[in-house]
């Protein structure tokens, strides 16, 4: 399974110290050059992006495309976020990526549509199928995700959820 990722998804798990996962459930995480210029201040991140994460090669041709289309993407969502936008257009148009990955609810919501969108809160979902995590491993992931004041709203929910069934 492989996934284009959004900055934001990178600069969530390196804070909860999860940055490990991605390796262990993708084959290959991609980014296209906006999230690799957005990530170069993020020593957090670092690592990762210098040897795990790969970039979406294209020609001058499909670069010139990929904004173009970014462009038009962005204009009918309303998106203000054109990271979203070009790890969108990237996946849909421009890979062989299984799912794009976000830590950011309005884009899942937004693109979800149009192919795979994943948040962060739901890899755990992934590591329980690859048996990368137990039920405990699960719940101890998404504690940390709202103790960082991530999905407040969402998470205690769930882990109730999974509390029931462990």
């Amino acid at each position: 399974m492989k996934c284009v990722i959004d900055t934001s998804a990178l600069s969530w798990l390196a804070r909860v110290d999860y940055l490990w996962l991605l390796k262990e459930i993708y084959e290959g995480v991609y980014a296209p050059q906006i999230i690799f210029d957005e990530l170069k201040p993020h020593n957090e991140t670092r690592d990762f992006v210098e040897n795990h994460l790969e970039g979406i090669i294209l020609s001058e041709h499909e670069e010139k495309k990929l904004k173009l289309l970014a462009d038009k993407w962005q204009r009918w969502t309303g998106s203000k976020d054109r990271g979203d936008i070009e790890v969108f257009v990237a996946y849909h148009f421009f890979s062989k990526a299984d799912e794009m990955l976000f830590a950011n609810e309005g884009a899942v919501n937004s693109f979800a549509i149009y192919g795979g969108a994943r948040d962060i809160i739901t890899l755990y979902e992934l590591a329980e199928k690859k048996n990368i995590f137990s039920k405990k491993d699960a719940i101890e992931y998404l504690r940390k995700l709202e103790n960082m004041k991530y999905r407040t709203n969402f998470i205690p929910k769930l882990v109730e959820s999974l509390l029931l069934f462990q």
